[in-house]
């Protein structure tokens, strides 16, 4: 039956589609179809286009950012460039300067003949260059490691409190540098004499000091010739002083003082001119200070010292030369002073008898004349010229 009804169905399509009728609806459907499919295709050309043209806008928007991006990252490294050009050039000539300075300060080291040193405070490292060690006759591996109290160990037991108490000072900024003048013991045994100088060169945070740089200068033969001065001075029984370079009292011998009431050891960072117990000398102070600005061996400069009373007025005498680095620079005057009172005394008591002589002599009522080996008057009192014509030169003489 199945088989029947499907045979059925077939004829009847076939019959269908054999029909002139649908032969006239297919083709109005497919006309239809067609207008449809070109009213589609038309409207969707224009969406394409729109999506085209849309599309064409956004690209062009991304190239030009792209292209802008690309100018700007291509700017950017050119700036980066020739900023790390110019940081390069300037760190080389800033390295280049740093080496010019470090061989000129090296030069001056070397030409001055000194030696360097660096001190930490933290851990108590003492770090000489080699010129520094071989002052003291001593090779760089015998000291290492060293520390400060190492190093002092070698300075003379009298000289050692002296340059412990400097750096303390400066350490706690009393004093702007650090300078100490100390006896080191040399590899052969001998005593050298050390000039050392320093400065702290770091801090910390806190502003506390971390290290210490400074010199080392070999002054022994100043310090030997000082000691021979001074020991001339103490034998003399004279006082041995030295002055800065602008003629300040910079050192008095130990043990010694101006007479009267005026103690030159009380008087170091001034000069003479400046304590009004001293008088001027002859001349002035003005050209007293002329002479020293001008470098003169001075000798035989009288003071008074006024101790307030006559009776204790008291004079003293000074001699003394300029001092000179081994450079030639100026660096102050060093002499003795001696106490000329008895002889200042002496000489007034002396003048005073001879004044009196001379009224005496005046006074005699007979006539007297004083002749020279040669025989011509050179003195004649008043008696003798009464009674005889005086003489062109007896008249002068009385006159002077």
């Amino acid at each position: 039956a199945l088989r029947l009804a499907g045979a059925g169905d077939n004829l009847g399509a076939r019959r269908l589609l054999d029909s002139p009728g649908y032969e006239q609806a297919k083709g109005a459907l497919d006309r239809n179809t067609q207008s449809y499919l070109r009213a589609l295709s038309a409207h969707a050309q224009q969406d394409v286009d729109a999506v085209l043209e849309q599309s064409t806008a956004q690209m062009a928007v991304a190239y030009g950012i792209a292209l802008l991006s690309l100018v700007g990252l291509w700017l950017w490294l050119r700036l980066q460039l020739f900023a790390s050009d110019a940081a390069f050039r300037r760190h080389l000539e800033a390295a280049e300067a740093s080496r010019r300075a470090d061989r000129a300060k090296a030069d001056i080291l070397e030409g001055a003949d000194v030696g360097t040193w660096e001190w930490s405070l933290d851990d108590d490292d003492l770090r000489l260059n080699e010129r520094g060690v071989r002052l003291i006759g001593w090779e760089p591996a015998r000291l290492h490691p060293l520390t400060r109290a190492k190093w002092l160990a070698l300075a003379h037991p009298e000289d050692r409190a002296a340059a412990e108490s400097a750096m303390a000072e400066h350490l706690i900024g009393i004093t702007t540098h650090y300078t100490a003048e100390v006896r080191m013991r040399h590899w052969d045994g001998q005593w050298v004499w050390l000039l050392d100088r320093g400065r702290v060169s770091e801090r910390d945070a806190q502003g506390r000091p971390t290290r210490v740089a400074g010199t080392l200068t070999d002054i022994t033969e100043l310090a030997t010739a000082r000691a021979l001065w001074q020991a001339r001075a103490e034998l003399s029984g004279d006082w041995f002083w030295q002055t800065d370079t602008s003629h300040r009292l910079s050192y008095v011998a130990a043990g010694q003082a101006a007479p009267g009431n005026v103690d030159e050891r009380g008087l170091i960072g001034r000069r003479r001119d400046e304590v009004s117990a001293y008088g001027a000398p002859e001349g002035g102070w003005e050209a007293y200070r002329a002479s020293l600005d001008d470098h003169q061996v001075l000798r035989g400069v009288a003071l008074r010292v006024d101790a307030g009373t006559l009776a204790d007025e008291r004079w003293i005498e000074l001699d003394c030369r300029p001092r000179f680095n081994h450079d030639g620079a100026f660096i102050g005057y060093e002499g003795v002073g001696r106490d000329i009172t008895d002889r200042r005394r002496d000489s007034v008591r002396l003048r005073e008898s001879a004044s009196l002589i001379d009224a005496l002599f005046q006074a005699l009522p007979v006539p007297v004349i004083m002749k020279d080996v040669s025989g011509c008057i050179v003195r004649a009192n008043r008696a003798y010229e009464a009674l005889s014509a005086p003489a062109e030169g007896v008249a002068s003489l009385r006159g002077a």
